[in-house]
């Protein structure tokens, strides 16, 4: 059940509910509402795929390309707790923040501690990640 399916109101945890949808948008390219996947719902599918551990199978290429396995599973479980279907069980929107960041934070350390500034390694963080962390500063 969509976070207000039930009663029709909204609250900060059916804002966190949205920002699972969005983050399994930028990290599948499907659209909320697919005919794509077997489920219509891009969060059920979403949700079913990582419980099948079909994570790499379901995402956009050009995110698989952009982004290394370990980043792309931290913002991936990061979507899962935004799209518990409880939203008592749910993070903060505070909470998502600072995962998020702290993945930012994780990658640029490794990135400085592995080649230096300028170096052959990966962006600090995946397109998906700084997609995601951008529209999470702008709300």
């Amino acid at each position: 059940m969509h976070a207000r399916c039930g009663t029709g109101i909204l609250t900060d945890k059916s804002d966190v509910y949205s920002f699972g949808v969005l983050l399994a948008e930028l990290l599948t390219g499907k659209m909320a509402i697919s005919s794509e996947c077997k489920e219509k719902s891009l969060a059920l599918h979403f949700l079913c795929s990582l419980k099948e551990e079909y994570l790499l199978e379901i995402l956009e290429e050009r995110v698989k390309e952009e982004g290394d396995v370990k980043q792309l599973s931290k913002v991936a479980e990061v979507a899962r707790s935004c799209l518990k279907l409880e939203g008592d069980q749910r993070p903060t929107m505070k909470q998502v923040l600072q995962e998020l960041q702290d993945l930012t934070t994780t990658t640029t350390e490794h990135s400085l501690i592995a080649g230096g500034p300028g170096g052959d390694q990966s962006p600090p963080l995946n397109t998906v990640g700084r997609r995601a962390f951008g529209e999470l500063k702008a709300r």
